[in-house]
């Protein structure tokens, strides 16, 4: 009986430990903005309609995490479907280990800090026709939507739109 017993718990474990492994490589969710996301096998997916919240690098004062903040540091790819039209302050802050992220032509707005600390991106398409609007302070040391993001990356744009992406 002692045998039977541990065989079963053993199998019991296993399967509770696959189910934990299967969790750790895909999760998802809704955001409080109607948004949800994906996070399978290191590639983050954004898809919905309108505009996404402005996040928080802490929770301190009250500040709201990204529902993928946890993920962050496992994140390799991220897309932002089509229908997306902003991304919030520190939406992806921290993804150190990006290299490439892609970004739907319905984009219109890029919040600080959103792409802050992707500092292994090696490729950004942007489908957009019209470049995204960038704070104010987007290049100023304090905020900055790009900060160490290599400024060697090269960013991928429609075509027609490169000489408007020059002159922004």
């Amino acid at each position: 009986m002692t045998h039977f017993n541990t065989i079963t718990k053993f199998l019991f474990l296993c399967v509770a430990f696959c189910s934990v492994v299967a969790s750790a490589h895909a999760i998802n969710g809704t955001t409080d903005d109607g948004l949800s996301w994906d996070f399978t096998d290191g590639v983050l997916t954004i898809s919905g309609e309108g505009a996404m919240d402005d996040y928080a690098q802490s929770t301190t004062f009250g500040g709201k995490k990204s529902p993928w903040f946890a993920s962050r540091a496992s994140v390799t790819k991220i897309i932002v479907n089509e229908g997306v039209t902003a991304l919030g302050t520190y939406a992806f802050f921290g993804s150190t280990i990006c290299t490439e992220i892609s970004l739907p032509s319905t984009l219109t707005d890029i919040k600080n800090y959103a792409l802050a600390n992707c500092s292994t991106v090696t490729k950004i398409t942007c489908k957009a026709s019209t470049p995204p609007t960038l704070p104010a302070a987007a290049y100023d040391k304090t905020y900055r939507c790009f900060q160490n993001v290599p400024t060697d990356c090269p960013i991928y744009v429609p075509k027609q739109s490169v000489n408007t992406y020059k002159a922004t």
